[in-house]
């Protein structure tokens, strides 16, 4: 029997606005799609399109890009 949830939906905890953060959620997504459950996100923690990050020196994508990522694991 593969591994299932009696609960259908779930929503997730705050996405940190960083790589590892973004992508770490990505990982909590799949494994929650893979039980059979759905689940939410909010994306207002990461900065909008154009900001700039200081440490990498550059400038974000903004959160619709990494919604994307989300969206097609759906």
């Amino acid at each position: 029997k593969p591994a299932t949830s009696t609960i259908n939906c779930t929503v997730s905890g705050t996405i940190p606005d960083s790589m590892n953060g973004i992508l770490g959620h990505t990982h909590e997504a799949g494994l929650t799609l893979k039980a059979g459950c759905g689940i939410g996100y909010e994306f207002s923690t990461l900065r909008p399109k154009g900001a700039f990050v200081s440490g990498a020196g550059a400038y974000t994508s903004g959160p619709l890009s990494f919604m994307d990522i989300y969206d097609a694991m759906c």
